[in-house]
Order: structure tokens, then C-alpha cells, then sequence
């Protein structure tokens, strides 16, 4: 049975299902490098912004380069863990999970076309919405409708919980009247059709949706933004050959900086068509803001509980937050 196709879509279950019942990750060519990507808009979208990087992955490697496409993080951290996936693209948060429970490390990271090296979630509205301000949003009185992110996603679910929510002792659950998870378009266009009073995204994403769909951008008004927060990450597994290792973090590091000045105009394109700049080496220590950010959601969450767990797993993250010795006013 053949697992993997060179283009694969998938939600969460079904890929757990079809890596159970493959049992485990097949046998594959050494020289093939599947690579995950997050749908954060439609693959109809997203695919051809991709592949003209992917094709030059591939002819500047050696390698035979696959994109791995899913809806959720959940089901690229699953193919990476069972070995269907060699290496990814990921927010913080995604690249936090990848290297914590899929046996995987940062290599790169990446800077922003507008030279900023990180983004900002935030909550968007239609423009002619009658919410103007944060305390708008979050009069808890039930009858809004909000839009957030994935569960495992940074911008879309997780920073506006350590930074919009916990502060204010909000439980978005108990504010609104329905609160739905989905990805950053759909959000943009759920709160454009009115089927969302609300919803969570981020610049970057926005940047992209007002390249490839200004009129829907347009209708949106930005009523919260996050600090900023880190960039994204590029992954590849431990076990991976240290020889494709290489390769890939050569072909990150330089692409866009090496060759004629034809061959970088034209790299550097392709990165802005993905809204992307110049990469750079990175490491584990690239998710220390993540991890700070994780400590802190846990911390809040255990505030007024009075329980012997409670208090020990308190006085747990305390240490662990000090060990980490993470700055935290770099989230300023």
C-alpha cells in the first residue's frame, strides 16, 4: 500500500487511521524528503505559491522534495512522528510540537518580506461592524459569534489566550455565544459573510489574503493585536541522514542570497510570493518565547485553585520558567 501520494490533504483522524492500519512509516527512497505544510488557506491557494520554492528545493539539493499538505497541525505532527514526514515549515507553535513529540529539531528560521523577523496574531471584524474596541468584544453577554485558530495554532489560538483572554479572566467558551475553530482564511471569511461576529488571524496571513484576495482583506478592521512573536520555523527529524540535513539547511540559508543577481531577483520573488525574506541557521532556542508562552497559559489557568495538584504543578512551572531564563520583554 502506497501512503504517501506527492500531494496529500488530510484531517487529524483520518491520518492516525491510515498510520495504524499502515503500521508505522513504509520503507521509502533515502533521497525523498516529504515536506509538511499547514493549510492555512485553501490548497487551491496555497500549492501553486509553493511550488516553484519546492521545485528549486528540490533541483539545488539532489532531492526528491514531496509536499505533505493538512488542515490541522495535529496531522503533520502525527506524519512526522510515524515518519511519513522528514522535514516542515511551521509556526512556533507547530515547530514547539514537532520537536517535543515528533522526534524532530529546528534548523531555520525565517524573516518577513517587510524585513520584520515575526508577526502578530490578531482579531479582525467586518468593517461596518458595530464592535470597536476589545472591551466590545468581550462583554460576555453570549450573543457573539467568535472564530479561533486551530487548537495547536500560535496566532490562532494560543497567544490570543495567554495575551487577549487570561488577562482579563475571560473563558471564550463561557464569553461567547459559539465559539468554532478553523483556519486563517476561512476565518477572514466567515467574519466577512457575517457567519462570525469575530475572529482571530494574523499579519501575515492577512498579507497573503490581501495579495491574492484584496476585496476580502479590505472588509476587515483590525480591533487587537498581539506583541510580536517570533517567526517561523523549518524542522527535520533527528534520525534524518546528516548528509540531506545539509542540504536543506544550505538551500534555506542561501536561497535568495547566492548566484547571479538574475537567480537572487527571482528567488527573492518567490519568497515574497510567500510572504516570506531571507532565512537564517537556527536551533531549539528559536521556540524559547513559545515555550514561555506555554508556561504562562498553564500558569493562568491554574489561578484559584487550591488543590494539592494544583498548587504543585504551580509551583512547578514557577521553576520551569525560571530555568528557562527567557526575556520576556522580547514579547514587547
Amino acid at each position: 500500500m502506497t501512503f504517501m501520494k506527492p500531494i496529500r490533504r488530510v484531517g487529524a483522524a483520518l491520518l492516525l487511521t491510515l498510520l495504524v492500519s499502515c503500521g508505522g512509516a513504509e520503507e521509502r527512497d533515502p533521497n525523498t524528503v516529504n515536506f509538511s505544510i499547514l493549510s492555512t488557506e485553501s490548497s487551491e491557494n496555497l500549492l501553486p505559491k509553493w511550488q516553484p520554492f519546492l521545485d528549486d528545493m528540490a533541483k539545488e539539493t539532489g532531492l526528491t522534495i514531496k509536499p505533505f499538505l493538512a488542515d490541522d497541525y495535529a496531522a503533520l505532527i502525527e506524519a512526522t512522528r510515524f515518519g511519513q514526514v522528514q522535514a516542515g515549515w511551521y509556526s512556533t507553535k507547530g515547530g514547539y510540537e514537532a520537536v517535543t513529540r515528533a522526534n524532530s529539531e529546528v534548523f531555520a528560521q525565517a524573516t518577513y518580506a517587510d524585513g520584520i523577523a515575526g508577526y502578530h496574531s490578531v482579531v479582525v471584524v467586518r468593517n461596518d461592524s458595530p464592535l470597536k474596541t476589545v472591551d466590545d468584544l468581550l462583554k460576555c453577554d453570549q450573543s457573539l459569534d467568535f472564530g479561533m485558530g486551530d487548537p495547536n495554532s500560535g496566532s490562532g489560538t494560543l497567544v490570543p489566550l495567554v495575551f487577549l483572554f487570561a488577562p482579563r479572566n475571560v473563558d471564550p467558551q463561557r464569553c461567547f455565544k459559539t465559539v468554532v475553530n478553523a483556519n486563517h482564511e476561512a476565518n477572514a471569511l466567515a467574519v466577512v459573510n457575517k457567519l462570525i461576529d469575530a475572529g482571530t488571524n494574523n499579519t501575515t496571513s492577512l498579507a497573503a489574503i490581501r495579495r491574492s484576495r484584496p476585496e476580502i482583506e479590505g472588509q476587515l478592521r483590525e480591533i487587537w493585536r498581539s506583541p510580536l512573536l517570533g517567526s517561523d520555523v523549518v524542522t527535520y527529524r533527528k534520525d534524518l541522514d546528516p548528509a540531506i540535513k545539509a542540504k536543506l539547511q544550505d538551500f534555506f540559508v542561501n536561497y535568495g542570497r547566492k548566484g547571479t543577481p538574475e537567480q537572487q531577483k527571482r528567488e527573492q520573488a518567490i519568497l515574497e510570493s510567500l510572504e516570506w525574506d531571507n532565512f537564517f541557521k537556527a536551533d531549539d532556542s528559536a521556540l524559547d518565547q513559545n515555550r514561555y508562552i506555554e508556561l504562562k497559559r498553564e500558569e493562568f489557568e491554574l489561578r484559584g485553585k487550591t488543590d494539592a495538584a494544583s498548587l504543585g504543578r504551580a509551583k512547578e512551572i514557577a521553576a520551569e520558567i525560571a530555568k528557562l531564563g527567557y526575556d520576556a520583554s522580547k514579547l514587547r
